[in-house]
């Protein structure tokens, strides 16, 4: 298995980076909760299928916001971004499942059980669900068009938060893995941006 090496380091600083920070100030600040943001009365492999699923559907309304003839101008920008870059399977799987666990790790896991602790559970979810896109680069003001993508990211992650919370952290874990993976592989016919390439 070969790996670029600049995706190698951006999976890895996300994966380690990220999903250290979010397990250290967990454990510092939750420590009684800990163990319990990463149990759920549902099997990892329910959680694994049903967030695959909602990963998948959410990419496929995606992808056609992106292909609309009003949304080319947010579409070529981040073709740009992307650049003529290829990637084989085991390098969209990499970036796809650091993504996922890292990224899930400090924003589900701790950032939004903070935030839910203190401002209470639906303020919690909206909240971090705003950082997240916000974080990404898709809620700037000034390009509407953007923002109107943004918005509609902003949604799909409070749906992903609240069944985080319902059904368990492998959940997001899942759909977002899946979510990326799946834009990353329609890259040859229509490079799209994914979460972790404004990270």
């Amino acid at each position: 298995m070969k790996f670029n090496n600049d995706l190698n380091l951006l999976g890895g600083d996300t994966l380690f980076g990220m999903g250290l920070i979010g397990l250290v100030v967990l454990k510092l600040f939750f420590p009684d909760d800990f163990l319990s943001r990463f149990t759920s009365e549902y099997s990892i492999i329910e959680n694994i299928l049903a967030g695959g699923v909602t990963g998948l559907l959410t990419a496929w309304i995606a992808e056609w916001m992106l292909d609309l003839k009003s949304m080319k101008k947010v579409k070529d920008k981040y073709e740009n971004i992307l650049g003529p870059i290829e990637l084989n399977f085991w390098e969209r799987l990499w970036i796809s499942l650091c993504a996922g666990i890292g990224e899930e790790i400090l924003f589900r896991a701790f950032l939004q059980w903070a935030l839910m602790y203190f401002f209470g559970f639906w303020p919690g979810i909206i909240l971090t669900s705003i950082v997240f896109v916000g974080i990404h680069g898709y809620l700037n003001p000034k390009e509407g068009k953007l923002a109107v993508y943004g918005m509609f990211l902003t949604a799909a992650m409070i749906l992903w938060s609240y069944f985080s919370e319902e059904v368990g952290i492998y959940f997001i874990i899942s759909a977002h893995a899946v979510y990326d993976f799946y834009l990353l592989s329609q890259q040859e016919e229509s490079p799209l941006q994914t979460d972790l390439k404004q990270s």
